[in-house]
């Protein structure tokens, strides 16, 4: 039954994520194009590789936003969307500062400020300080923006002890899914109206179940870095990864149902975000087809190329769709 209602559904769904699609396209190259940018910004965001990292960040957290948006029964103000656009825009370059390891704490808490009192000595920091600025002049709860990205700025450091090799399962899944919840907070915190309780109960979920994916995703190159993930949990055999993925897809769903609005808005909400939550179930199952291939899954000994995914492929974009219309 909840298959074919899906069908019948999803082609209006499809067509409003692809308007959504669209419209963050659109702004993305107002934004990068905008002649106000300090000259270290236009430089870094008109580089392929790192215009290509935003608009990722974009596709994820505005889509998202569009979607949160809907299920208040409104469209999200241009403010809104411009605070969304430029935290896309400066999340890459936050994700760096840590991963990069050239800034003491003080430095790093500074690059969350409003005001940031420190000198900025890189183009980087410079092109950062500049999108943060902008997240800051449009974001309608200032406060509230800032109490969750202190969270996220505390997430990031612990995350630093996924290095560890002698790090506790129970501990890796705490810190993993406190990154993942903070991220989607300080995402909503971009909207004006208050998060409910069952709202933060279904983002943390929903967060930790981003954070799910991208292990999932970063299978081959976090396990040659020695970084312990949610994903790399397994022993020769992924099909508990994907078992546990799978479990927390519907942990998720359960809570959706919780949120305080229409059956509708929250079914249309869900079937939305099964059109990004199957790309996990489409490269969980391509891990499980190179398994049965090797009789195992050796990250060590199996060639990167048979480990990836190529998520812009018009043959995979109709897999996801599948996969939604199984799991919505």
């Amino acid at each position: 039954m909840g298959f074919w209602v899906n069908v019948w559904k999803y082609p209006s769904v499809v067509k409003q994520v692809l308007s959504d699609v669209k419209n963050i396209t659109t702004e993305l190259e107002l934004l990068k194009n905008d002649p106000h940018l300090p000259e270290a910004a236009q430089q870094i965001l008109n580089h392929k590789k790192a215009f290509h990292r935003v608009s990722q960040y974009a596709l994820v957290h505005g889509v998202l936003n569009f979607g949160i948006a809907r299920y208040w029964g409104r469209k999200l103000t241009p403010e809104e969307v411009s605070a969304t656009l430029y935290a896309c825009a400066s999340g890459p370059f936050f994700d760096d500062f840590f991963d990069e390891n050239q800034h003491e704490p003080e430095e790093l808490f500074q690059l969350i400020q409003e005001k940031i009192n420190i000198p900025l000595k890189s183009h980087k920091e410079i092109a950062y300080a500049y999108l943060l600025k902008k997240v800051y002049h449009f974001v309608a709860d200032k406060s509230r923006f800032y109490e969750f990205f202190q969270e996220v700025y505390q997430a990031q450091w612990q995350s630093k002890s996924l290095l560890n090799p002698e790090l506790p399962r129970s501990e890796l899944a705490a810190i993993s899914a406190r990154k993942g919840a903070v991220s989607a907070w300080v995402f909503r915190s971009l909207i004006s109206e208050p998060i409910s309780p069952e709202e933060l109960n279904m983002l943390e979920q929903l967060g930790y179940l981003g954070q799910f994916m991208d292990d999932i995703f970063d299978l081959y190159d976090d396990h040659h870095e020695g970084l312990q993930t949610l994903a790399n949990d397994y022993s020769g055999d992924f099909t508990p990864v994907y078992e546990k993925f799978l479990k927390e897809i519907e942990e998720l769903k359960v809570l959706i149902q919780k949120l305080p609005f229409s059956k509708n808005r929250k079914m249309r909400f869900q079937r939305e975000l099964m059109l990004m939550v199957s790309g996990g179930i489409l490269a969980c199952q391509h891990f499980l087809k190179v398994q049965r291939k090797y009789g195992h899954l050796d990250i060590q000994n199996i060639p990167r190329k048979e480990l990836i995914v190529d998520m812009e492929s018009k043959k995979n974009h109709v897999k996801m769709l599948l996969l939604a219309l199984k799991y919505a």
